[in-house]
């Protein structure tokens, strides 16, 4: 049983300054530099717990160490300020830990029942810290790390009060790793291409979205003139036929209005080459909206929950920075016939929008949420964007899709693009005003495989159902 024990603590020791190691590269980022400080040296706190023998000054140290660097890596998750005090009680409990147990060594008795008990109620402060994130943010991730932090504290404030050899702190430290160890993947501290999750500031955010939407913008253009230079030489054939047309009724009724000296007649022929011109002009529009339909990604069969789950995993650590519960649903394993990017542009575009609400709209909801959700109805599947940021005023729904309207001093493009989008792909897309916030509905048709039925006796012809 020991070297069970012993392996066991071998491998939590490797894991947790692995873990450490990682989040001392982030140092490299200026703004990740105060998570990741902490982080890095509350993990270095744990290996030693797991490296020194109990019942030595490590007893002392260690604990100090734990609540100096949990309470400040909270503070700084949550971008509020008193590092330096949070600091200077850690010190001072450090200090007087050590003039207990110089005044009143012993064993349960003497200094470790002192040191125990004001270790556990400055152990609250970081604890509620963890409790406040998980309010916050709703992830179960989040609960696990606090029902861990908890479980954990209470484990080795118990053992040091009681003079325990510390094995059941041992044993109830390796969820907490592991949680903290999920987290640095999930925020992708193992990539330098990924967001940093916790460790980036809302600044960074914003930039990196503002660098997306003007690169996406960027590829729409290039991409809509391209396949304009390739669809005017085909579409210019059909042009010329139907501007050929049209000028010729023009000519005939102009002449044959020429030719009459009855003014009953002339009228006549004024106005059919009225009506021509008017049917000249609904030819030119329906040619323009032809030539601005045509497209160059095709259409493919699109899973929905797939599209949200990935859209959820892009977006998360930007929500769980910004306090906010991203929560996606869909029941069925709905099906739809579209071009993947657009409409993933078209879901990114509104949850986007949806987070960018709660910080202009400042001190929001207790309990702010993003929800992506699809459900089928009929022969069409629906996927709403719901959010409490608010709302939309009133005054400005009528107008909201339409090219240059904005409400954020941009450009103005990203509803407009987002319907344009969804119509190219048979769809629509709506607004409509929820309790304390918004609801875009996006509506797509829906593709069901069709069903081949059997023949009634297995004869020729007989295929099994699709």
């Amino acid at each position: 049983m020991a070297n069970v024990g012993n392996t066991f603590r071998l491998v939590l020791f490797t894991l947790t300054a692995a873990e450490a190691a990682v989040a001392f590269v982030r140092l490299r980022h200026r703004s990740a530099r105060r998570e990741a400080a902490w982080l890095a040296f509350l993990l270095a706190s744990f290996a030693s717990r797991l490296a020194f023998p109990r019942g030595g000054p490590a007893d002392f140290v260690i604990p100090a160490a734990v609540l100096a660097s949990s309470g400040n890596l909270l503070l700084a998750i949550h971008d509020r300020p008193g590092s330096c005090a949070w600091s200077a009680v850690a010190g001072v409990f450090l200090a007087l830990a050590l003039v207990v147990a110089a005044v009143r060594p012993g064993g349960p008795d003497g200094a470790a029942r002192l040191v125990a008990g004001a270790y556990g109620l400055l152990g609250l402060f970081p604890l509620g810290l963890a409790g406040l994130l998980w309010r916050k943010t709703g992830e179960p991730v989040d609960l696990l790390l606090f029902l861990s932090g908890v479980a954990w504290a209470a484990s080795g404030a118990a053992e040091l009060a009681l003079g325990g050899d510390g094995r059941l702190a041992d044993w109830l430290l390796a969820p907490l790793v592991l949680c903290i160890g999920f987290m640095l993947v999930e925020q992708g501290y193992l990539s330098p291409l990924t967001s940093p999750g916790y460790a980036d500031r809302l600044a960074v955010h914003r930039r990196l979205s503002r660098e997306t939407s003007e690169h996406l913008l960027d590829t729409e253009r290039a991409l809509e003139v391209q396949d304009r230079l390739v669809a005017a030489g085909v579409l210019a054939l059909g042009a010329s036929h139907e501007y050929r047309n049209v000028l010729a009724s023009l000519r005939a009724a102009a002449a044959h209005a020429l030719e009459r000296a009855d003014p009953a007649e002339k009228d006549r022929s004024l106005r059919l080459v009225l009506e021509h011109a008017r049917s000249g002009g609904e030819s030119a529009t329906a040619l323009l909206e032809r030539l601005g339909r045509e497209g160059r990604e095709a259409p493919q069969h699109l899973r929905v929950r797939a599209l949200l789950e990935h859209l959820g995993r892009t977006l998360r650590p930007v929500a769980r920075h910004a306090g906010v519960r991203l929560v996606v649903e869909c029941g069925e394993d709905l099906v739809i016939r579209a071009r993947s990017g657009e409409i993933a542009q078209v879901l990114l575009n509104l949850a986007r929008n949806a987070l960018d609400g709660f910080a202009r709209r400042g001190p929001g909801p207790a309990e702010p949420f993003v929800r992506l959700a699809a459900r089928g109805e009929g022969r069409r599947a629906i996927v709403e964007v719901l959010d409490n940021a608010g709302g939309v005023p009133a005054s400005q729904v009528p107008r909201l899709f339409q090219l240059g309207r904005s409400s954020r001093g941009s450009t103005g493009v990203g509803l407009y693009l987002a319907r344009c989008l969804a119509e190219r792909n048979g769809g629509s897309l709506a607004y409509h005003a929820a309790d304390s916030g918004s609801c875009f509905v996006l509506e797509l048709p829906r593709f069901r495989p069709a069903a081949v039925r059997q023949h009634p006796r297995g004869g020729p012809g007989s295929r099994p159902l699709a």
